[in-house]
């Protein structure tokens, strides 16, 4: 292409050369992004799973522990109606 003989109009095309070579980029970019969010998060586990793993919730019977219970009020703490 030839240069242009006046100013004006290489400004203009140095300035369109650049818009075009940022607007490259930017599409360059807004393909790695959208590209990237298809991905999964974590498509594998973190581990091999543990061989001997607890049961959830709570144990049944006196296996959880001790069962405390509250004393009952002395007379004076009573106030009946």
């Amino acid at each position: 292409m030839d240069e242009p003989a006046c100013p004006g109009c290489r400004e203009f095309l140095q300035r369109i050369a650049e818009l075009e070579a940022r607007v490259a980029e930017l599409t360059r970019r807004l393909d790695d992004a959208l590209r990237a969010s298809k991905r999964q998060a974590a498509p594998f586990r973190k581990g091999p799973p543990k061989p001997d793993p607890k049961t959830p919730g709570r144990k049944s019977g006196d296996a959880h522990g001790t069962h405390g219970h509250r004393p009952p009020p002395s007379p004076e703490q009573v106030a009946e109606r």
